[in-house]
């Protein structure tokens, strides 16, 4: 018996049962393992999945608690400035009920649980809690270089771990975006209000670990790029790159995936951010889990089924990152003059070097992110007028995942 775990559009789990040359007497497919040894490889496989999924787990966690300190900060700014008590006239009038008559006792103690958490969020942090030896520095809002252009908006039930964005270039006012590892291999079009538009459905891909996405000009018309580079235990090797023309969405159209298999020249490395410039030059940029930032391309021309050993174009950051400066996500102008790369954090302006293809900073500060207070900030693209999208994955507490959309001045020379 065969026994699939899939997601269904709304995000539960659907489990699939199908015959088999053992009918339906056993519920999982190491059961039927023969030979001592494919079994022990099945156990062993699987035991890697429970420890690459312990480990997000563990780094979630850490998520959390990097984030709580802002929270806190958050917390004790509205209980310091609760209304003080009235003063109350002389005479036998009687006080009026109310909850402001209750103000100065939960002011009082809204504050003192705000500064505990505060006092023990900073303990931690001042312990090593999610501090790394990144030496990317923490930076406030550049003025002027990007604004918000209006609230958050909500992403659809269907995509709860947005990691990849892109504009569509064939329908105006359509966004694409796709989930994290363990969903199905589905790109969702959304709207700029956060409805879902439709669904198309890559086939002859397995999508293991899809982090991020773009869509550019090639020979079909207009394709979109979708990597399947995650790789939180930095271990594998089939790593790829997948393309499949942009195709008006519907409920599940099914699309075929070409794919193009990728190797990293100095062994395996998470990847969650890709930039592609004109002509379809793909670059990618790794998450400075382990190693530091490093900027890898594509060499053309592209090869379909071909697994192909990219070049290393630069260290981006020097040293490992901090978790919050890690990279999640990039994108580059419609005519690769710019381009951005995101942290957790923080938005960094870069210009590609004519002459090598090395990112040259614009000598622009690095937008601070954190105002916006993204559950898991993931993915970024650049859209046309200095317009900027960001999307994140949901967060803790069942929080929903988010799209932002900015207004960068700093793209259109403003």
């Amino acid at each position: 018996m065969r026994e699939a775990d899939q997601r269904g559009s709304g995000g539960d789990r659907v489990l699939e049962r199908g015959g088999g040359m053992d009918g339906d007497r056993f519920a999982h497919p190491d059961v039927r393992m023969r030979l001592p040894a494919e079994r022990a490889l099945a156990v062993a496989e699987r035991a890697l999945f429970v420890a690459e999924r312990a480990l997000a787990v563990a780094e979630r966690a850490l998520f959390v608690a990097e984030r709580a300190p802002a929270v806190a900060e958050r917390a004790l700014f509205v209980a310091e400035r609760a209304p003080a008590p009235a003063t109350r006239a002389p005479g036998p009038a009687t006080r009026a009920p109310g909850p402001s008559t209750r103000a100065p006792g939960q002011a009082k103690r809204a504050q003192a649980v705000a500064t505990g958490a505060l006092l023990s969020f900073a303990t931690l942090a001042l312990a090593g809690c999610g501090v790394g030896n990144g030496s990317v520095p923490d930076a406030a809002s550049a003025p002027g270089a990007c604004v918000p252009a209006g609230e958050a908006v909500a992403l659809p039930d269907e995509v709860r771990e947005s990691s990849g964005v892109a504009f569509s270039l064939r329908f105006p006012g359509v966004l694409w975006t796709h989930n994290d590892s363990g969903w199905r291999p589905f790109v969702y079009a959304v709207t700029r209000s956060g409805m879902l538009d439709g669904t198309l459905r890559v086939e002859g891909v397995a999508a293991r670990d899809w982090e991020a996405m773009d869509v550019t000009p090639c020979d079909a018309g207009s394709c979109i790029w979708i990597a399947d580079t995650g790789d939180n235990g930095e271990r594998r090797s089939d790593v790829e790159l997948v393309r499949i023309p942009e195709t008006e969405p519907g409920e599940g159209t099914p699309v075929q995936g070409e794919r193009f298999p990728i190797v990293l020249p100095d062994g395996p490395r998470d990847i969650e951010a890709m930039y592609i410039l004109p002509g379809e030059r793909i670059h990618l940029v790794t998450k400075g889990r382990n190693h530091p930032v490093t900027v890898y391309r594509y060499p053309l021309p592209l090869r379909p089924g071909q697994a192909v050993v990219l070049e290393e174009v630069q260290e981006l950051f020097p040293g490992i990152p901090s978790f919050r400066n890690r990279v999640t996500g990039a994108s580059a102008s419609a005519d690769g003059s710019v381009v951005l790369v995101r942290s957790y954090d923080l938005l960094h302006f870069f210009r590609p070097d004519p002459a090598d293809g090395t990112l040259l900073p614009m000598g622009v500060e690095a937008v601070n992110l954190r105002p916006l207070q993204e559950p898991q900030g993931e993915a970024v693209a650049i859209g046309s007028g200095g317009e900027v999208v960001l999307t994140s994955e949901g967060g803790p507490l069942r929080r929903a995942p988010v799209m932002n959309f900015l207004t960068c001045g700093v793209l259109t020379g403003g």
